[in-house]
């Protein structure tokens, strides 16, 4: 069975991510989420889309919980599940509002926390876990392309002055996936953009559906055969 543990999954890209892995055959899919009750009530909305031959188990994440990585990595071993791809879905993000009320020094802080070094633990606790099997196990890192240097100046003049802190951890996150490639000869590693999604996370302003932008992460799931240490989108391809 193809295992793929995806962090917040319980909504947004992470949910349509993993409604559209246990509509395959043959997948379990391990939805992560910071409470019991978010991870449950995801496996319930998931079950009605289950292929027959599929499964979902529901754990419990906090990224900004060391001891919260530690738990589910032993639970996954006692279980004895081995990983064939990790998804670091989850993220935060803060508007301008947030800034002028609590600061830039704090928003950035709590970005970060969950963003650069949660998924990096994550990462490193789970990495053993990856089956070294005949399908190559892989680690997909939802991006973003407000993370790439080359891109920006290809933004409309408004995403300049929004949006720094996330802007700033999507850039650390794909140094991660740079990082991880080198680090990790025989795992796939890659970093994946859904696009302007309209989810929670930007207050549904986005321009595309949750639906469109998982197709794009579930195809760099699913490309066992694919390239290490690139960063991807719906076009293809993107440069750092």
């Amino acid at each position: 069975m193809f295992t793929v543990l995806i962090t917040g999954a319980n909504a947004g890209i992470g949910l349509a991510v993993a409604a559209q892995l246990v509509a395959r055959d043959d997948t379990h899919v391990i939805v992560a989420a910071r409470s019991s009750e978010k991870a449950q009530g995801a496996v319930k909305e998931l079950s009605a889309k289950a292929a027959s031959s599929s499964k979902l188990t529901p754990v419990v994440l906090d990224l900004d919980d060391e001891a919260s990585g530690a738990a589910l990595r032993k639970e996954l071993e006692q279980q004895g599940i081995k990983l064939n791809v990790l998804v670091n879905n989850a993220a935060i993000a803060f508007d301008d509002d947030e800034v002028d009320k609590r600061g830039l020094r704090a928003v950035m802080r709590d970005t970060f926390e969950t963003n650069v070094f949660g998924t990096a633990h994550l990462t490193e606790t789970l990495e053993p876990l990856l089956e070294r099997g005949s399908v190559r196990p892989a680690i997909v890192n939802v991006s973003s392309e407000l993370g790439s240097f080359a891109l920006t100046p290809t933004f409309p003049p408004e995403l300049h002055t929004m949006w720094l802190s996330y802007k700033m951890s999507k850039t650390a996150l794909n140094v991660l996936t740079t990082h991880y490639t080198a680090l990790y000869k025989d795992v796939r590693v890659v970093a994946a953009t859904p696009g302007y999604c309209a989810t929670k996370l930007n207050n549904f302003s986005g321009t595309n559906t949750p639906e469109s932008g998982a197709e794009i992460i579930v195809r760099a799931i699913v490309d066992t055969d694919g390239k290490t240490g690139i960063f991807t989108g719906g076009p293809g391809e993107y440069p750092w």
